[in-house]
């Protein structure tokens, strides 16, 4: 709970609120008596595309997202405001690096993301020319992880050929927000905001955002489809709702909600090669990317043995790194 005393300031600090002296603002309106009032937003959204190969169904994007910011406020004397805010999106992708539909046999990538993190108020900042308060959420909790795993379908069964992990933290503050979004208002100087910014800064509304600005990637100036899930979590559908999201609030012209389209994620330089002969049987070589402590690693099957490292240790007396390699077709049958 933030506290915000409607008092002149000692000088050089801010102002949290316009001074009330005398029972008159600055302004030359009365002071108000109580103020009560409270806005939420809430967005909760599910996105889920399969592809199916052969019996298998693949989540190609999978996501679902619930998130809130609200601001309470409650005035007589003392001022007082209270805010917080919770983000939660956990997305399933996955990107495909090969398909070989006449043998039944594909290789993808499946990353799986859990991107959280909450805040709650800490102070107070108020509009300069208007009478109204906007709560301050610091949020120094925010964490992503992801989890990769290559998955390979052949022969009806899913073989997992490596997985690796990443994890991102916040250390200090990962990034400011106030409640309630404030509108086209500049506000009293804040040491915060100067530090920090705050991330649902629209500078302008819809009708003449432009290109590219965050009113318009967000869907709009309410963090529909915000920075960090285009960037750790972005989703083909959600992006598309976005878009029609904004063109409604330009506009005011609805888009069908049927007029959406999908690509399934695919990798356009492939990582290996697969080879399945009548009386050798199956052969594969695969070059995986397994994150910044195992490299890239070579998955090589030939005939039923499993030897990952066979083609490393040849080429190491020629000091020859496959991690520089940008591409590998390692299978040819004669």
């Amino acid at each position: 709970m933030s506290t915000c005393f409607s008092s002149s300031a000692p000088l050089g600090e801010p102002l949290c609120v316009k001074p009330c002296v005398d029972g008159v603002y600055l302004n030359g309106q009365p002071c108000a008596v109580s103020v009560t009032g409270t806005q939420t937003v809430t967005h909760t959204i599910t996105t889920d595309v399969m592809a199916t190969f052969g019996l298998h169904v693949i989540p190609a994007t999978k996501t679902d997202r619930t998130f809130s910011i609200t601001s309470a406020v409650v005035s007589t004397s003392p001022y007082v405001i209270t805010a917080g805010i919770s983000e939660n999106i956990y997305q399933t992708r996955c990107v495909f690096h090969y398909i070989n539909s006449s043998e039944d046999v594909c290789l993808y990538k499946k990353t799986i993301t859990s991107l959280t993190f909450s805040g709650t108020d800490s102070g107070c900042v108020s509009a300069q020319h208007a009478l109204i308060t906007y709560a301050k959420i610091k949020v120094s909790n925010f964490t992503m992880t992801k989890q990769h795993s290559y998955i390979l379908l052949r022969k009806g069964v899913e073989e997992v050929l490596g997985t690796c992990s990443e994890v991102s933290n916040s250390s200090g503050v990962w990034k400011m927000f106030l409640s309630p979004t404030p509108g086209n208002l500049q506000l009293i100087y804040d040491v915060d905001v100067a530090d920090y910014g705050f991330y649902n800064n629209y500078p302008e509304s819809c009708f003449n955002a432009p290109a590219g600005s965050n009113t318009e990637l967000d869907g709009g100036p309410d963090m529909f489809y915000p920075e960090w899930a285009r960037d750790y979590t972005p989703d083909g559908l959600w992006a598309q709702a976005a878009g029609h999201k904004f063109a409604f609030c330009k506009s005011g012209v609805e888009v069908p909600t049927a007029n959406v389209f999908f690509t399934v994620p695919t990798e356009p330089i492939p990582i290996g090669d697969f080879a399945r002969h009548p009386l050798l049987g199956d052969c594969y070589s695969w070059l995986l990317n397994l994150g910044a402590d195992a490299g890239y690693v070579v998955k090589n099957y030939n005939d039923g043995v499993l030897a990952d490292v066979v083609l490393t240790k040849a080429l190491e007396p020629h000091s020859i790194n496959l991690k520089a390699l940008t591409a590998y077709y390692p299978i040819s049958i004669i």
